[in-house]
């Protein structure tokens, strides 16, 4: 709501930047802790059915947002943008329920930090996630403006997040099934290795065809990436009453990138 108020660049900031970033972060983390309170041996499909739901929504925002903007201007977009968030979320929160209580909050300081990151499975992951999330994002970012570049529409540009996106939402579920069965770490890896791979060849894609192809598999492969990250953590903590903290650090980390 704030957003839809901003007129100089520091609002904006501030308001979508700083505020989104806080809130997002306090929505989503604790969610995804308490998926491994209840699910032990499909908890990486668990954690992929759920994540999927925001693929589901990076279908659908484009299509929206490109509408709305159109027809009642950005402010009022982004009030409806807005409306809607707190429609699925208010009743999603209340539905969250974790299996163990909450620690005391003397148990968690700068020793818990500590002694997370004294476990070298936990170290060794963190650092891996932060160089996968370094470069995974970009091509959210950057895919429209390459497109156009390509000869694509404006339509058709806007549309590749969609596209990726609903490469994701295959992704997320398949290697969270796949998890399940062949090893959480071992699909980790197969994702990143070929997320990575594809995402080398884009600077030789140059046709509008290619382009799309790209986004569909490169929405697979990092899909499974997102989803599989908690489930990662979770495998390797024995207190599993610490889930939320190492997840939290393992994204504090990665936001550094």
């Amino acid at each position: 709501m704030f957003t839809s108020l901003s007129v100089e660049l520091y609002q904006f900031v501030l308001a979508q930047g700083l505020m989104f970033g806080i809130g997002d972060t306090m929505l989503f983390y604790p969610t995804i802790s308490a998926i491994s309170h209840w699910f032990d041996q499909r908890r990486g499909l668990a954690f992929g059915i759920v994540v999927a739901g925001s693929s589901v929504g990076g279908i659908c925002w484009p299509f929206m947002l490109e509408r709305l903007f159109v027809r009642i201007g950005f402010a009022w977009t982004v009030r409806t943008a807005g409306f809607i968030c707190l429609a699925f979320l208010a009743p999603s929160c209340l539905l969250i329920k974790p299996r163990l209580p909450p620690r005391k909050s003397a148990h968690l300081g700068i020793g818990s930090i500590k002694d997370s990151f004294a476990d070298k499975r936990y170290a060794l992951l963190t650092a891996a996630m932060f160089f996968i999330f370094w470069g995974m994002f970009i091509p959210f970012y950057y895919l429209p403006s390459y497109g156009l570049a390509h000869g694509m529409s404006l339509y058709m540009a806007n549309n590749l997040l969609a596209i990726l996106n609903a490469g994701s939402f295959a992704g997320r579920i398949v290697s969270g099934i796949l998890a399940d069965k062949l090893g959480r770490f071992n699909i980790t890896f197969i994702c990143a290795l070929f997320a990575g791979i594809i995402l080398m060849t884009l600077h030789a894609i140059q046709t509008p065809a290619g382009i799309i192809i790209f986004s569909i598999l490169y929405g697979f492969f990092s899909g499974g990436l997102i989803s599989l990250q908690s489930a990662c953590v979770a495998q390797i903590t024995p207190d599993i009453s610490m889930i939320g903290l190492r997840i939290g650090l393992l994204m504090a980390v990665c936001s550094l990138g």
